[in-house]
């Protein structure tokens, strides 16, 4: 499944459009998530995430499949082997600042805020399919592996 060459990264940021993939099963890349998490759990990499992903995780879940998947999803993030990493004022200060230099008017606040704790934790590849990553400088994991 991974590119003959390419090394994957021993440490990911999972954002919530792989949550959301993972979850809900009539997304477009469900299937495909499903197997990059499948890739990570056989290779041992450790997965790191935000508050501020889960919180985004847990609305769109609850708008798209229900409160009660909403909240099971929370109870997985309570007893999960992810590293939360908290948006602190450090965080958000860089990610005032990202969001400031942006031209898009497409890249969110919560893009800016997981842009910052990438960077601030030396995290380049993220979990996710959502392209205003890749057009941050970060590598994709799904363009990593076929």
């Amino acid at each position: 499944m991974q590119r003959i060459g390419q090394k994957i990264e021993d440490r990911i940021f999972i954002d919530a459009s792989a949550f959301v993939s993972l979850n809900v099963p009539f997304d477009s890349d469900h299937k495909r998530a499903i197997d990059l998490s499948s890739l990570i759990k056989n290779v041992g990499i450790t997965l790191f995430t935000s508050n501020i992903v889960i919180y985004e995780t847990a609305s769109i879940l609850s708008q798209k499949i229900g409160i009660l998947y909403a909240n099971e999803f929370l109870n997985d993030m309570e007893n999960s082997t992810l590293v939360i990493i908290l948006v602190d004022e450090e965080v958000e200060s860089l990610a005032f600042e990202i969001f400031r230099e942006r031209t898009s008017k497409n890249v969110s606040m919560f893009d800016c805020l997981h842009f910052a704790v990438m960077r601030m934790n030396g995290i380049t590849t993220v979990f996710g399919f959502d392209k205003h990553f890749k057009k941050a400088g970060f590598k994709l994991l799904s363009d990593q592996v076929v």
